[in-house]
């Protein structure tokens, strides 16, 4: 044995068991690296992974065709929005770890953000997947969904302005970071300022509502004065001649899209939670009586 340690090279016996030295580091390596690979990949989180998301409320349109009673209905007019997906209302959230057994979620609006920690995580064991529960302060509003890796599908539950209770699809998707549409189209019109505006111009009694603008590039901000409510804070975005903008904060949800006209009015939807698609127009030059 002596003479073996002596040796420039160790050669063990045929029926030796013991390991080779170099047999030996490979095993110690790939053990490390595995063990580094799990380390690595084993980011496991008590609830929704942290970052960005982007969620949208799925609305339905109500506007099809045939259209009996001759309506001007956005398909008619020629306003259809293929910058984005139709009937979606989108909105973004953060998720962040402040300790690494709670999450909070920061919504955003223009201009701030609406924390939210009310939330519960079950478990859905008919399918073996995560639940989650998230309810909006100030109200008895919530999102129930179902959530695995990066993507939270479920309802948003809310109280119709008639005291009915219902829910609308909602699909949220970590690591979209942009609002409407990637889209960067050129705008063809300034639509700053405020815009005078009829809801249900379709209908025999029309309502009056404001929409104030600010447009910087393809980023669009708005505030809605509509059936005595100001909703402040809607995002969007100008593309050429089509404007798109939402709200969503748990409590309401609206989805304003538009189009230009030559002539300098705006012609286009509005959607407010369940309650379907109205047409509306607007302009600058009168306030509405």
């Amino acid at each position: 044995m002596n003479q073996a340690l002596a040796g420039s090279v160790y050669k063990p016996h045929k029926n030796s068991n013991k390991m080779s030295f170099k047999t030996y580091l490979f095993l110690s390596f790939a053990a490390i690296f595995l063990l580094g690979g799990c380390l690595v990949i084993d980011d496991a989180y008590n609830g929704l992974p942290p970052g960005k998301w982007r969620g949208v409320v799925q609305l339905e349109p109500s506007y099809i065709t045939p259209n009996p009673k001759g309506k001007r209905l956005p398909e008619k007019l020629n306003l259809e929005f293929e910058d984005v997906t139709v009937g979606e209302l989108p909105f973004q959230f953060t998720v962040s770890y402040p300790t690494p057994d709670s999450f909070v979620i920061a919504l955003h609006k223009a201009g701030g953000e609406i924390i939210l920690s009310d939330y519960t995580i079950g478990r859905d064991f008919s399918t073996a997947k995560d639940t989650l529960t998230i309810r909006f302060p100030g109200t008895t509003n919530y999102i129930r969904g179902v959530f695995e890796e990066k993507i939270l599908e479920g309802h948003w539950f809310y109280t119709h302005p008639s005291g009915e209770q219902k829910s609308i699809p909602v699909i949220a998707r970590q690591g979209q970071d942009y609002l409407f549409t990637t889209l960067r189209k050129t705008p063809e019109a300034d639509v700053n300022g405020d815009w005078n505006l009829l809801v249900n111009v379709d209908s025999e009694q029309p309502e009056p509502a404001i929409l104030s603008l600010k447009a910087k590039e393809n980023e669009l901000q708005g505030t809605l004065e509509w059936q005595g409510r100001r909703y402040e804070a809607l995002s969007g975005t100008i593309q050429a001649r089509k404007l798109y903008l939402s709200f969503f904060d748990g409590r309401d949800a609206l989805l304003l899209e538009a189009k230009v006209m030559e002539n300098g009015e705006l012609y286009g939807a509005l959607a407010s939670g369940g309650s379907g698609k109205m047409l509306w127009q607007a302009n600058k030059n009168q306030r509405n009586q």
